[in-house]
């Protein structure tokens, strides 16, 4: 299912835990990047009062989506159950070793990930953060998180590659055949890249898959940017989940799996139309949630950096609406308790300007709640060589953040 480092200087006040979800089978060979139980070590060290725990969703052909989501959700409830104390609402010390038996602060539930697991992390943080519930997620970090999986393909005007004509020594040909032996730089992160991810980790024949806002997350905050095109598949498949009694089998790291380098043999799915992205309510009422903190990154040269950026932006934009309705502000033309989804639109900021006070205060929260970065150079991969000091960056963002004080 997972696997656990225990804290170095364990908080006797106050139970931490950070979930790690791995970044998935991304690149062919695994050999050349940063292992993901090297990524949790670090988190650890540079979080010594934490409890991390690296939980090893399953993902690929056989396992494709939804079956990462109901692993990450079946591995958080094991956290909540075994790893926190009694009082906390998990109800479990099975491991007797991580939780403790009274603290006088409640516990606190963090999630981190890049890329895929990027956008599961997001997923987690958007759904488990209820309302009067001491376990829920508190904050998230992730790095380059695929957080719109419809997408990809309005971009690929700007993935062509570039070719030249000019002719090449034979010692020109063997130094670059000796770069690819040993690379200077990962893979880059290109819209056609993300398209092909696409069709491995989702059922081609059932594009709802990856219109659903539990794969991709920037849907929770708005509608999706193309039609979803009609389901191919003759009749719905059942449930990738495997029901097992062994916990450790269900939660097998199936990580180290390769896709295939050539096309994949699955076919894509029609064309689908364009259509206007519209602002969604996030949180809604009804849910009770409270929103985590964030902290979203991406690199500089990375595909994903625009959908980072848009993602940040939109939750910092739900976060001023929800906080302007719970003070009673007018929000295009309805009074709090009025609202429903999909009211509001790219043209109402106009509106919130009457009270702008309570706007501004909300805007200065909404900062806060949501930090975005962009890095100098390069893709921003925690998994390269460049990414160890941005790994140690989030783990002192969660040490300082994770505090026993709300």
């Amino acid at each position: 299912m997972a696997s656990i480092h225990r804290p170095s200087k364990p908080n006797l006040q106050q139970s931490i835990v950070i979930l790690h979800l791995p970044r998935g089978p991304i690149f062919n060979d695994e050999s050349l990047y940063t292992s993901n139980s090297a990524i949790s070590a670090q988190l650890a060290a540079s979080c010594p009062a934490a409890t991390v725990v690296q939980v090893n969703y399953r993902l690929s052909h056989a396992h494709c989506f939804p079956t990462p989501v109901h692993d990450v959700l079946e591995g958080y409830d094991w956290v909540v159950k075994n790893l926190l104390p009694r009082d906390s609402g998990g109800g479990g010390t099975s491991v007797k070793a991580y939780a403790h038996a009274r603290t006088s602060a409640a516990p606190k539930l963090a999630v981190c990930g890049e890329l895929i697991g990027g956008s599961l992390a997001l997923m987690l943080a958007m759904t488990e953060c209820r309302r009067g519930e001491q376990a829920r997620i508190s904050a998230a970090a992730v790095s380059n998180a695929v957080v719109d999986w419809v997408s990809p393909e309005t971009f690929l005007d700007d993935d062509k590659p570039v070719t030249s004509t000019k002719k090449r020594s034979k010692k020109q040909d063997l130094k670059q055949h000796h770069q690819m032996q040993v690379p200077q730089a990962p893979p880059p992160l290109t819209p056609s890249l993300l398209l092909k991810l696409r069709t491995q980790a989702f059922d081609p024949s059932k594009p709802s898959t990856y219109f659903d806002p539990f794969a991709s997350p920037i849907h929770f905050l708005r509608t999706p940017s193309l039609s979803c095109p009609p389901s191919t598949s003759p009749q719905a498949s059942s449930d990738s989940a495997d029901s097992t009694s062994d916990i450790d089998a269900q939660f097998a790291a199936l990580l180290s799996l390769e896709f295939p380098s050539g096309p994949s043999p699955l076919t894509a799915p029609p064309p689908a139309e364009r259509r206007r992205r519209t602002p969604l309510r996030w949180p809604p009422a009804s849910a009770l949630l409270i929103p985590p903190q964030l902290r979203v990154a991406a690199g500089k040269e990375s595909a994903l950096s625009a959908q980072a950026e848009e993602f940040a932006g939109l939750m910092r934009r739900a976060l001023v609406k929800s906080d302007a309705a719970a003070r009673g502000v007018r929000v295009g033309g309805r009074r709090r308790g009025a609202y429903k989804e999909g009211d509001y639109g790219e043209d109402d900021e106009e509106a919130l300007d009457e009270d702008d006070g309570v706007l501004h205060q909300a805007r200065e929260r909404a900062e806060r709640a949501v930090r975005f970065e962009v890095g100098s150079a390069g893709c921003g991969l925690w998994c390269w060589e460049d990414g160890r000091e941005e790994v140690r960056r989030v783990g002192e963002w969660f040490r300082k953040g994770l505090s026993a004080s709300e």
